[in-house]
């Protein structure tokens, strides 16, 4: 199982499947998407929005992951105390 990983993850010719890869970019596409429309909905300045339109356009994993953290940090978690948690 160790070499499988290992060959997996070396840039060799016998390692690259095209299907595999597609739907990785498909799914990463499908990632900014869905992020580009969590931007638009937020509630503020068109700078602030554009601001975040180009790190995740432009920073390509650490642009959506960075956005996720943001959105956390600014989440309402109120309603967890309900729960006993916070």
């Amino acid at each position: 199982m160790r070499g499988v990983v290992i060959r997996f993850f070396k840039f060799d010719a016998l390692n690259a499947i095209p299907e595999v890869y597609t739907f990785a970019y498909l799914i990463y596409g499908a990632l900014v998407i869905i992020t580009w429309f969590s931007i638009r909905s937020q509630e503020m300045r068109w700078v602030g929005k554009f601001i975040w339109f180009a790190v995740v356009t432009f920073i390509p994993i650490a642009g959506p992951a960075l956005y996720s953290v943001f959105c956390l940090y600014k989440a309402d978690y109120s309603y967890l105390r309900r729960f006993g948690v916070g």
